[in-house]
């Protein structure tokens, strides 16, 4: 299995300490969601055209991969859809000169009142930018998150959207929980052949809330999707995704990245 962990897990590190701790864990992958601080990529210095060939020659001189490139766009509010299409057009532009496949982008949440509004501004939204990365060599995708977490939420958009080459899924294994439990053999159905990556953390519903633990103490069937990947052919990353940067509460990086890494490496896949 192809491992990687996304920045938002160390939101304190420098790029330097992501690269050795990284290598340390044998994780060969980078999720990129903010570094040391700063989350927009023409803020953090190392992705500067001046600092491109040191940024990528410490990769390789590490054996590690840019994975993805994380957008903070979201789509549901058309009174925003500037900004956020303007954010995510700026995120396939560095994940293009940094040779880095997949740029993630959220639909989000979809008004009780009006679901029909929220769903055509997300598709609309996204469109955009597919549009944008149509021959750039990046796919956008669309990670379940939010609210856009059911098989027919997940269905409506996916098939406004087929057409783009440049359109996939991030698969948010959290998120597909809070909407469905563990009963995930539709939302597959519905998604499984646009699957390019696929985060992973674990929780338990408690109160109706969704509440994070370290993997392996939740109560999401981490085992059984990722067999039901690689069965199906899936070579992309497992990332995890710790998402110390909104939830300050949580261990530390130092704690829960060797606990991914040992967890993934005792599964009987």
């Amino acid at each position: 299995m192809k491992l990687s962990v996304s920045t938002l897990g160390c939101p304190t590190w420098s790029f330097d300490k992501i690269v050795s701790e990284c290598k340390k864990l044998g994780v060969r992958g980078v999720e990129v969601r903010g570094i040391n601080g700063v989350m927009n990529f023409d803020g953090i210095p190392e992705f500067s055209d001046e600092n491109k060939p040191k940024t990528l020659e410490k990769l390789k001189n590490n054996g590690l991969d840019f994975v993805c490139f994380g957008a903070s766009s979201s789509f549901h509010d058309r009174e925003k859809h500037e900004k956020n299409i303007s954010e995510a057009k700026l995120t396939v532009d560095y994940a293009k000169k940094f040779g880095v496949p997949f740029v993630r982008v959220f639909g989000n949440n979809v008004s009780p009142d009006d679901p029909e509004t929220s769903m055509k501004n997300i598709i609309d939204g996204i469109s955009a930018v597919c549009e944008y990365a149509e021959d750039s060599g990046v796919t956008v995708c669309l990670e379940i998150h939010g609210d856009v977490n059911t098989p027919e939420r997940l269905a409506k958009v996916i098939n406004a959207l087929k057409g783009y080459k440049s359109f996939g899924i991030i698969w948010d294994v959290c998120h597909t929980f809070t909407g469905c439990g563990n009963d995930i053999d539709e939302v597959y159905e519905v998604i499984r052949p646009y699957v390019r990556h696929v985060h992973l953390k674990d929780a338990v519903r408690e109160d109706g809330q969704t509440k994070l633990r370290t993997l392996g103490e939740g109560n999401i069937n981490i085992e059984g999707i990722i067999k039901l990947l690689l069965d199906d052919g899936y070579d992309g990353y497992f990332s995890f995704e710790h998402e110390k940067v909104w939830h300050k509460e949580l261990p530390e990086p130092e704690i829960e990245f060797p606990k991914f890494v040992e967890y993934m490496k005792k599964l009987d896949i």
